[in-house]
């Protein structure tokens, strides 16, 4: 069987998917994932084949779309014009790529990422199935209405196809969401057709975590800090975590992203190693407490870990996912961002070091965090795998 797997090119889009397409791959199937150019090396990095489809953009030479959006002070705003920007022009690239390369390549199944709206389009226009993964907090029809249902008709328009005026159709054969039904905000009831399936952490090895491990100390708590793959690069909120982590005396590791040099914050006290790339996983095994953005990919691997989080969301579902701490017991969350610069633009909001050192004390000295993070860590391990995930792909081309 032919699958198509259509990403946005960033790695947090694509990494938490790749033991669930492997899985494909080692059944059998004859695998494709598309997305921007600059991705393939990314794509290949994870023993996929790769092919060039969709908008060739990324964190490192974002569109304007993406530099308005990140501008924006209201998060609510904010969440609304990354969508517009993927159902927009992202979508149309997309979707005309897929059409061009079923003229030679015709697959038999579509599977996309929650926020790839492109392939969708093109796979209707083939009358083949399709199928949405969630590795964020996916959007209903509803609020996809909301937010974007006149750019999604355009674009159905484009391709000749039905009106679908609730936006049903991007889950039309249901969806996968890499996270248990809990996750879900409390006012979101899970979709028909919709599978649970854990997040697997472990696709890839993680060098050096041996030595990592053997650095930390064993007298007094210990920090993680990342703001992931991405959000390293703000100005602003990497210095408060530092800042606050200094302040209260804790060992503390700090992961600044591909995109940021560690050079850039200045003098680091001895109480701080601070580092572009850290074994994640191994380091939240062994940290007392994880303060982090509340991206997808760092709340699952906490989760799965039993570490206890401090959430500081700045873009995106960041916010979605840092009230499903909130709500979950799952740690605490610090709910603005100091005013942070990217690129040219400058985003008016508010993180204090301060803030930062209070948030850390009081995750650690509540007990429950730890607890209730074991306990939907256990639950999270307990939900189906990539057998079932095989099975759900293979009923659907049927």
């Amino acid at each position: 069987m032919r699958i198509l797997v259509t990403t946005q090119p960033e790695q947090s889009h694509l990494w938490p998917m790749v033991p669930y397409l492997r899985a494909l791959d080692a059944a059998g199937h004859e695998l494709r994932v598309g997305s921007g150019a600059h991705f393939l090396t990314y794509i290949e990095r994870a023993g996929l084949s790769g092919v060039v489809c969709g908008l060739d953009w990324g964190i490192e030479h974002a569109p304007e779309e993406q530099l308005r959006a990140m501008a924006m002070e209201d998060g609510l705003q904010q969440r609304n014009a990354f969508f517009r920007f993927f159902v927009g022009r992202a979508a149309r690239q997309m979707a005309a790529d897929v059409l061009e390369l079923a003229e030679q390549w015709r697959p038999d199944v579509v599977l996309s990422d929650w926020v790839e709206f492109g392939a969708d389009a093109a796979a209707e226009v083939l009358d083949v199935p399709y199928l949405p993964i969630s590795v964020g907090m996916r959007s209903p029809p509803g609020l996809l209405q909301e937010i974007a249902g006149p750019q999604l008709q355009q674009l159905r328009d484009a391709h000749g196809l039905l009106s679908d005026p609730g936006c049903a159709a991007h889950y039309r054969h249901g969806c996968v969401s890499l996270f248990p039904p809990e996750w879900l905000p409390s006012d979101r009831a899970p979709l028909d057709g919709e599978v649970f399936l854990t997040p697997v952490p472990d696709w890839g090895g993680e060098p050096d975590a041996d030595a990592w491990l053997a650095a930390l100390p064993d007298d007094r708590p210990v920090v993680f800090a990342t703001l992931g793959s991405i959000f390293g690069v703000l100005r602003g909120p990497l210095e408060a975590m530092v800042e606050g982590l200094t302040a209260g005396g804790w060992s503390a590791v700090v992961a600044t992203g591909r995109l940021r040099k560690p050079e850039t914050l200045g003098p680091i006290p001895d109480n701080v190693r601070v580092a572009p790339w850290v074994p994640q996983r191994a380091l939240l095994r062994a940290a007392d407490v994880v303060v982090h953005h509340a991206g997808y990919s760092t709340c699952m691997d906490a989760v799965l870990a039993g570490t206890p989080q401090t959430v500081l969301p700045l873009s995106a579902d960041q916010p979605e996912h840092a009230e499903a701490v909130r709500r979950l017991g799952l740690g605490r969350v610090v709910p603005a961002i100091r005013e942070v610069a990217f690129g040219p633009i400058v985003q008016r909001q508010r993180l204090t070091s301060e803030a930062v050192r209070t948030a850390v004390e009081q995750t650690l000295a509540e007990p429950r965090h730890r607890d209730r993070s074991a306990a939907m860590g256990d639950r999270m391990r307990r939900l189906p795998g990539t057998d079932r995930f095989v099975e759900v792909v293979e009923q659907l081309a049927r």
